[in-house]
């Protein structure tokens, strides 16, 4: 049996397909994010526990803040709000990064992490 026969088809509209693109190289940057973070703290600290606190942190916003941020994002169009949501963990994430070159305190990189999530359950809605 083929694997291309088991997986479902992807509908022929060209706007479900560029959010479904766009959704799958956002959620890969995602997860590569989760993945260097966890390497960053680890590295910059040598603490486990500040690990888990990044993976929390990533967490977090979908307890409460990130519903209230999606109730506020549902008055604009989607895909301004995806992209723009998209736009702004990039530049955080790119902030990460030269901090974490600079030597900027964990904790600081801790708070713009958090900063980055809270972004995250407004694009998920968006995108679902």
């Amino acid at each position: 049996m083929k694997l291309a026969s088991t997986l479902p088809a992807l509908p022929v509209a060209p706007d479900f397909r560029r959010i479904w693109v766009a959704t799958v190289i956002s959620q890969l940057g995602d997860w590569s994010a989760r993945l260097a973070i966890a390497v960053v703290v680890y590295d910059a600290t040598g603490r486990p526990s500040l690990v888990g606190a990044a993976a929390l942190i990533f967490i977090a916003p979908y307890l409460g803040l990130g519903q209230i941020l999606t109730a506020r994002a549902e008055r604009y169009q989607r895909r301004n709000v995806m992209l723009a949501a998209d736009l702004f963990r990039a530049a955080c994430f790119a902030g990460l990064g030269i901090g974490f070159a600079a030597g900027m305190p964990i904790g600081l990189m801790l708070a713009l992490l958090f900063v980055a999530a809270a972004v995250d359950p407004v694009y998920e809605a968006q995108s679902s």
